[in-house]
C-alpha cells in the first residue's frame, strides 16, 4: 500500500527508541515486543490452499490475493494466533472467516461440510454489517442493537467485527478496482467510483472500526486503519502530507534521541527505575512493576501521517505546529511521584537535555494540569508538557504523565478519547462484549 507509509518502509520509518543506559543513581530498561510469526501453522496453512483451489475454480484468482493479505493483517493485529491447531476452534473458524470473507453469496462457499452452523451464522452477520457500513444516517445504534440482541452469538460477532478490522487495514484503491474488475456477484467491496470507497468504506473504517480495534488495544490495526481512512477522505492532502514528513525525518529522529535523553536524565535525578516499552499495551507488561522507586515510560516515535492531519484539521494549525509529532507517557504510581516527574521535565529536563543537544530552538509552549482539573464529560486526567520549535532541525514533542489509575482510565476506561466518543460500545453493552472477549482471549 503506497499510502500507508510509516507501516511499509523501513527505509523511511523512524528508528524504534531502544535505551539501555545504567546509571549509578538510576536505571532505564526497555522491553521489547516478542517478534511474531512470519509463517502459518499446518493447520491453517491446509485452510489457505483449500481457499487457493476454491478460488481458483471461481476465475476469482485476485479475490484470494486480497483474502491473503487480509489473513496477514489479521496476524499482525493480534486477531489471529499463526501458531493456531485444530484443536482451536475459534481461530480455525476466524481464518475460513477471513479467506472467504470476500464472498457475500452462499453459493460462492465451498460446500464441504467442515464449516459449523457457527461460521455460516457469523457470515450471515458479516452481510448485515456490510449493509451497516453502507447505511445512511447514525450507524452507531445500529450496532448496538446487535451486540444488545441476545439471539445474537457474540462470538459471531466479534469474529464479524475483527474480519471487517484487519480487512480495512489492507483495502486501498487498486484492491477495490480489481475487486470491482472481477464482476463476480458477492465481491466485497464492489464500489464504482471514489466517492463510494469514501462514504461506504473510509467512513465507516474511521467512525467505527477504529475505535472497535483501539478499544480491543489492536494499537498497529487502529493506526493503519487510520491512515487509509484519512488517505480516502483526503487523498490529496495525505499524499502532500506524507512528502513534507518524509523531509522531516531528520528532525523526527532528533525528536526521538532528545525524548531518550529526557528519560535517561530523569532516572539519574530522581533515582528512578525507568522501564520503557514501544507502546501502551507492551508497557502494560510492567504495570505489577510499578512503584516508589519504579515508573513505566510508553513511546510514540512517530504520531503517523493520518493522525498530525486529523489533529492539524482539529486544531487548526499546520502541521509543523501539532504537538505531538512524536512524544512519550511516563506513568507512575501515586500523584507524588507524578508531579515529581513534572517538576523535573518542567523545571530542568527539557532545558538541559535541549541545551545538551545543541537544540536552541525547542522550548516548552504549554503545561496542562488535567490531573488537578479533569476534562468535562471524560473526566481524563493527566498533565502534559508540550514543546515547540521554530527550526527545521527538530519537531515538537509532548510528555503527558500521570499515575497508573489515571492511565487505566485514560487507555481503559470512560476516558478514552476515541472510544468513549465514538465507539458503539459505551454503556452497558460494553461490560458484555469486554467479558466475552476476554473468555475467547483466555481460552
Amino acid at each position: 500500500m503506497a499510502h500507508t507509509l510509516f507501516s511499509r518502509s523501513s527505509a523511511s520509518r523512524p528508528a524504534r527508541p531502544r535505551l539501555v543506559a545504567v546509571n549509578p543513581s538510576g536505571h532505564v530498561e526497555t522491553i521489547i515486543s516478542t517478534k511474531e510469526s512470519n509463517g502459518f501453522s499446518p493447520a491453517i496453512r491446509s485452510r489457505v490452499e483449500r481457499a487457493k483451489q476454491h478460488y481458483s475454480e471461481l476465475g476469482a484468482e485476485d479475490v484470494c490475493k486480497h483474502s491473503l493479505r487480509v489473513l496477514r493483517a489479521a496476524v499482525q493485529g493480534k486477531l489471529l494466533d499463526p501458531n493456531a491447531d485444530e484443536s482451536d476452534m475459534l481461530s480455525m473458524e476466524l481464518a475460513d472467516q477471513i479467506l472467504y470473507h470476500s464472498l457475500t453469496s452462499e453459493g460462492h462457499l465451498p460446500n464441504e461440510g467442515h464449516f459449523s452452523s457457527r461460521f455460516h451464522d457469523a457470515f450471515q452477520l458479516q452481510r448485515t454489517l456490510n449493509d451497516l457500513d453502507s447505511a445512511k444516517g447514525e450507524r452507531s445504534s445500529s450496532y448496538v442493537e446487535l451486540l444488545n440482541d441476545p439471539s445474537n452469538d457474540l462470538t459471531n460477532l466479534l469474529i464479524a467485527f475483527y474480519t471487517r478490522i484487519a480487512d480495512s487495514m489492507t483495502i486501498h484503491d487498486r484492491e477495490t478496482l480489481k475487486a470491482s474488475a472481477t464482476k463476480m456477484p458477492g465481491i466485497f467491496p464492489v464500489h464504482g467510483s471514489w466517492a463510494e470507497v469514501q462514504q461506504n468504506m473510509a467512513a465507516p473504517m474511521l467512525n467505527i472500526y477504529c475505535p472497535v480495534a483501539d478499544w480491543g488495544g489492536q494499537t498497529r490495526a487502529y493506526r493503519e486503519m487510520r491512515d487509509n481512512a484519512v488517505y480516502y477522505l483526503q487523498p490529496d492532502r495525505f499524499r502532500g502530507v506524507a512528502r513534507h514528513v518524509r523531509s522531516r525525518m531528520e528532525a523526527l529522529e532528533k525528536a526521538n534521541k532528545f525524548l531518550m535523553g529526557l528519560i535517561s536524565r530523569m532516572a539519574t535525578r530522581l533515582g528512578l527505575r525507568v522501564i520503557t516499552a514501544p507502546d501502551y499495551r507492551v508497557v502494560s507488561r510492567a504495570f505489577d512493576s510499578i512503584g516508589p522507586g519504579t515508573v513505566a515510560v510508553a513511546l510514540k516515535p512517530f504520531k503517523g501521517v493520518g493522525g498530525l492531519l486529523r489533529k492539524s484539521d482539529k486544531k487548526s494549525v499546520p502541521v509543523d505546529n501539532v504537538h505531538d509529532w512524536s512524544g512519550l507517557t511516563v506513568i507512575t504510581a501515586d500523584e507524588k511521584q507524578m508531579y515529581d516527574a513534572v517538576n523535573f521535565l518542567h523545571s530542568e529536563g527539557v532545558g538541559r537535555v535541549a541545551s545538551e543537544m545543541n537544540l536552541r530552538s525547542i522550548r516548552l509552549c504549554e503545561v496542562e494540569d488535567h490531573a488537578a482539573n479533569p476534562k468535562p464529560v471524560t473526566n481524563y486526567q493527566s498533565v502534559h508538557i508540550d514543546t515547540e520549535t521554530s527550526a527545521e532541525e527538530m519537531v515538537p514533542v509532548e510528555c503527558i504523565v500521570r499515575t497508573l489509575k489515571m492511565h487505566k482510565k485514560a487507555d481503559e476506561g470512560e476516558a478514552s478519547h476515541d472510544r468513549y466518543k465514538e465507539s458503539p460500545l459505551v454503556n452497558g453493552e460494553r461490560k458484555r462484549f469486554e467479558q466475552r472477549l476476554a473468555e475467547i482471549t483466555s481460552s
